[in-house]
């Protein structure tokens, strides 16, 4: 939630549009939606998106989006008060787990498959895929790592491992479809983000971010050319 925004609805004296409260950093895009959680099965879909009155620049106009809801925010850990949100509002600060079963059932599936035992790898996916509402797969070859992939990106989604998944599979990534384009839940145009072209390669320098500037200011052994930008 984004302080101002609560604030001004706090203070308004339209009460009824106590809906117009979301104001996210991130929303997330139809590919994500429509096609990685195109299970209408999967348990994991009801609990990380929300359907809501959301505003993105201007907080006198709003419309519905779907948001990330996946880390709300636990109360124990609110440090900003609201009228609206049970008395505080959500942060996204959590008590994560640091060993996940889910994450090891997915690291067990990659490590079969690259050692080449394709039925182990597609168990362990499958035993996951079922505990989540989602249909077992008989894919081999690529499109089994692929089916990999794809469940390590919803079980993990927003949580901070795409970075490195991308890096460990030499994957690079190019810009995605805004929520509302073509007609998709006729979002007002003013609702989308502008847009940028991307088309990040796997070889990109990016992918390894740099020594920051102060360190190398302390320490002028990071200078030396084994550790320029190439």
């Amino acid at each position: 939630a984004d302080l101002s925004t609560t604030t001004y609805w706090d203070e308004s004296k339209e009460k009824n549009r106590r809906g117009d409260y979301n104001k996210p950093t991130y929303v997330p895009t139809r590919e994500v939606i429509n096609d990685l959680f195109s299970s209408q099965t999967d348990h994991r879909a009801l609990a990380l998106f929300e359907f809501v009155n959301t505003t993105v620049s201007d907080k006198e106009v709003s419309t519905q989006l779907y948001v990330v809801s996946k880390f709300k925010g636990n109360p124990n850990y609110a440090t900003l008060a609201s009228t609206h949100w049970g008395g505080y509002v959500p942060n996204g600060n959590q008590a994560p787990k640091p060993f996940r079963i889910a994450e090891q059932y997915l690291i067990a599936a990659e490590a079969a498959y690259k050692l080449g035992n394709e039925p182990e790898a597609q168990n362990y996916l499958n035993t996951l895929r079922t505990s989540r509402g989602v249909p077992t797969t008989e894919e081999t070859g690529e499109a089994l790592f692929k089916e990999i992939k794809d469940e390590r990106a919803r079980e993990l989604a927003f949580e901070g491992f795409r970075l490195w998944d991308l890096r460990r599979w030499k994957q690079g990534f190019s810009k995605r479809s805004f929520q509302g384009a073509e007609g998709y839940y006729q979002v007002p145009a003013a609702f989308y983000a502008q847009g940028f072209n991307v088309n990040i390669q796997p070889d990109n320098s990016l992918f390894v971010w740099p020594i920051p500037k102060n360190e190398r200011d302390i320490n002028d052994n990071f200078n030396k050319d084994q550790f320029r930008k190439k």
